[in-house]
């Protein structure tokens, strides 16, 4: 169940109630993918839940003075962890589903004698299953959950104490938004003199960044300007 986000926005919300709509929006996805990632029938649902716990912290990090800072701060933290925990079985499975592939660019008479290593990996990868399936039993992930749910379903407060809570969301979205393009375009200069293969990868996840907050606001613009520049 992909977790690229589909809310329609009223341009004049405020924009707490618009970022809390996103992050609900967020959650459902969790919940759906980790019904079925104890299952192991398919790799993409631990991947669209890994996906959908990436947004969220995207989303706490880029949408800026919205939410009360204590909540931000903790549950972005909260998030990591989980995220994290998961990480590498994402890791096996990308190596295991492309077998096929890696052993074509061996020359046929040693293909078989890579056989060992994804058996190796199937190994790991059992564990490293094992590793997360606790992760998502466990008393931790309960109360961040629960947690994070309760205040998502919670009404925002009529005084506020976030600059930003009760800006109407067009105006937030276009600020944000124009302030990440400004960002990737000045880590994408430097890269015009220093092209190590760190400050592409910084330049990556700062794109990744810019493209979330497109896709969370896509409503308030145009369909087929904001389409094109997600693209």
């Amino acid at each position: 169940y992909t977790s690229k986000v589909n809310i329609q926005h009223d341009p004049d919300m405020r924009s707490d109630k618009a970022t809390k709509a996103i992050l609900r929006f967020l959650v459902q996805v969790m919940r759906i993918n980790e019904a079925h990632i104890e299952k192991d029938l398919d790799t993409e649902f631990l991947h669209d839940f890994r996906v959908a716990i990436r947004r969220t912290r995207s989303a706490l990090g880029q949408i800026k003075y919205v939410l009360p800072k204590k909540t931000t701060d903790r549950f972005r933290k909260d998030f990591a962890f989980v995220g994290k925990r998961s990480n590498a079985l994402r890791d096996l499975d990308v190596y295991l589903l492309k077998q096929d592939a890696y052993k074509a660019m061996l020359p046929a008479v040693l293909r078989d004698d890579i056989d060992p290593l994804f058996r190796h990996l199937r190994k790991k990868r059992a564990k490293a299953f094992q590793h997360v399936m606790h992760g998502l039993k466990s008393k931790k992930y309960a109360t961040i959950m629960k947690d994070w749910e309760a205040f998502l379903n919670r009404p925002p407060p009529v005084s506020v104490t976030a600059s930003n809570a009760a800006l109407p969301v067009i105006d937030l979205a276009r600020q944000r938004i124009y302030k990440k393009y400004r960002g990737v375009v000045k880590t994408g200069n430097k890269i015009l003199a220093n092209t190590e293969d760190k400050m592409l990868h910084v330049l990556r996840i700062e794109c990744k960044k810019l493209r979330y907050l497109m896709e969370f606001f896509a409503s308030l613009f145009p369909r087929k300007k904001i389409n094109a520049l997600i693209k």
